[in-house]
């Protein structure tokens, strides 16, 4: 007998917390990284109700992995995607089955790493643009300044003509409607993604204004047929290699939102939790500089150099620990027992990749930021699944390596001119969103000994 096939199992356990008509929606809202993280100390599988859906929420990096990897033909994406669809249409991050599939296969040659390598010389200089525009003792809105950097490079990576800085201008104004609506929408009730609330009414502005604006961009790049070097030029360009058939229109916009989206916001908030937390751990911080001066002694950093950023790298490891996607979900397509539970076929899978990254029986003393905690061969017994920043299996993000590269790069040439200290009249709190964004992160810059002597 398959792990897939209906073998009898128990019913889950509903966690605590529960209130008639809403569920626990209240409670996911109210404190969602807590309560989320709560749920280990529970049961592997815990029924939790989003108003009066249930479902069933993964507390294992094991299961967790048998939805994504071992069994993920038997799911596919929930009903948290299933709220993107006005957005990301049938793009790789909300499509599942044989469509994914296809998909992928023609989209994942664009992220080869030749082709990273070819995008490393617009991250470089587009970051060195933004360590060049700062002045001594300005202030600078973290959240926005990465956010501005990672859609200038994934704009220009997509779209290198004039058009990509109208996508640029678009996803700059709606980033935070997208990141905010979308976890909402997933932790609320159905019903309410069709009220004209305030967050509704955002995000599908937003929308449809980015999905204009890509549309615009295929139009013209079908129409002059030209090849400008970029990824949509290779989207035009890519053929499924059992039909031969070329993508439509339609889809290179989808997968291209799916790709400006993942691609803007996951690596902006990384950056910006970056820069806080090295400010909140000096020591580390001045290591890090130390690491960047010699990465770019002389000049900008290059792809090839990037393997000697150790420290860095394991500093982006543990934030990608610490600041990681809250609240995902799958739809079983089969009867299913997990953990001992019976999943009936159509029930919702829910999983916090926060929540495995934060589990005390994989990580000690998990709430404190250790980069040393990814230090050559200390996590060699780590579970898999316990640590899945990009996500596993089919579901893994295509763009991880575009992503660390870039971070890299960025990190390097930042620190290579300026420290940035925290304002100290502004707390850092956080916003709810698919990875939460940090607020009120306005820090100072103080330039190095290269800045000042330059």
């Amino acid at each position: 007998m398959t792990s897939t096939q209906l073998v009898p199992g128990r019913t889950a356990s509903r966690a605590v917390g529960h209130l008639p008509l809403v569920g626990h929606s209240i409670a996911l809202l109210r404190d969602t990284k807590g309560f989320l993280v709560s749920l280990t100390d529970t049961d592997d599988v815990v029924r939790i109700d989003i108003g009066t859906f249930p479902v069933y929420f993964l507390t294992t990096p094991e299961l967790v992995r048998r939805v994504l990897v071992t069994d993920a033909p038997h799911f596919e994406k929930g009903r948290f995607f299933d709220q993107l669809r006005p957005l990301f249409g049938d793009g790789l991050l909300v499509s599942s089955g044989a469509w994914h599939r296809r998909q992928r296969r023609l989209v994942q040659p664009s992220f080869h790493r030749s082709h990273i390598d070819g995008y490393a010389e617009i991250m470089q200089r587009h970051a060195q643009e933004l360590a060049d525009s700062w002045q001594p003792g300005q202030r600078v809105d973290v959240v926005a300044a990465m956010g501005d950097l990672a859609a200038a490079i994934v704009s220009e990576a997509m779209i290198r003509t004039p058009l990509g800085a109208t996508v640029r201008t678009a996803i700059g104004r709606s980033l935070p409607d997208f990141a905010q609506g979308a976890v909402i929408r997933a932790l609320m009730p159905a019903a309410f993604g069709r009220f004209p609330l305030p967050f509704n009414r955002r995000f599908d502005a937003a929308a449809r204004e980015l999905r204009t604006a890509i549309e615009g961009a295929v139009r013209t790049y079908r129409a002059d047929d030209g090849n400008h070097a970029d990824l949509l030029t290779m989207l035009l360009h890519a053929r499924d290699a059992d039909t031969g058939e070329a993508m439509t229109d339609a889809e290179i916009r989808d997968e291209l939102i799916n790709i400006l989206i993942a691609g803007t916001e996951v690596t902006a908030m990384t950056l910006a939790w970056t820069l806080h937390e090295l400010d909140q751990h000096p020591a580390i911080a001045e290591r890090c500089h130390a690491e960047a001066l010699a990465a770019t002694a002389d000049g900008p950093v290059t792809v090839s150099e990037l393997a000697g950023l150790d420290l860095i790298d394991r500093v982006l490891h543990e934030v990608c620990r610490r600041h990681a996607a809250l609240f995902l979900m799958r739809r079983a397509t089969t009867p299913i027992t997990l953990g001992g539970v019976h999943i009936p076929q159509g029930a919702e899978i829910g999983y916090s990749i926060h929540a495995l990254h934060h589990d005390r029986r994989h990580y000690a003393d998990p709430d404190r930021f250790d980069p040393d905690r990814w230090l050559p061969g200390k996590q060699d017994n780590l579970p898999k699944g316990a640590f899945i920043p990009f996500s596993a299996g089919n579901a893994k993000c295509i763009g991880d390596g575009f992503a660390w590269t870039e971070m890299k790069i960025v990190l390097a040439t930042l620190l290579s001119r300026w420290h940035l200290r925290q304002v100290s009249n502004h707390t850092v709190g956080e916003a709810l969103a698919t990875i939460p964004r940090p607020t009120n992160l306005i820090m100072s810059t103080e330039p190095t000994n290269r800045t000042a002597a330059a």
